[in-house]
């Protein structure tokens, strides 16, 4: 069982995001323009490097499910979604 995701708009995020979700232990086998997150392992916390809004939004939820994540330098994601990092810490956002 996975998760689908259409990047056809945004493919360069697939090799992005799918190196910093294998710190967490996800297999994503990359494809052109989509990848698959296959949900037969369980994610685990892992620190990563500033990384591009996005990016930082997708692996907030993600360390959200694999707890023991820390959140750094979430500075730009206020640009897309300001109160974000307090919407998923728990407060109002």
């Amino acid at each position: 069982m996975g998760v689908q995701v259409d990047t056809s708009r945004t493919p360069d995020l697939v090799p992005t995001i799918a190196v910093e979700l294998s710190k967490m232990s996800a297999d994503i086998p990359g494809a052109a323009g989509r990848a698959r997150a296959s949900a037969g392992g369980k994610l685990h916390g892992a620190g990563g490097h500033g990384q591009e809004r996005g990016i930082v939004m997708a692996l907030t939820v993600a360390g959200l499910v694999a707890g023991g994540t820390r959140v750094e330098r979430s500075e730009a994601v206020d640009v897309s979604y300001p109160g974000f990092i307090q919407l998923m810490a728990g407060g109002e956002g």
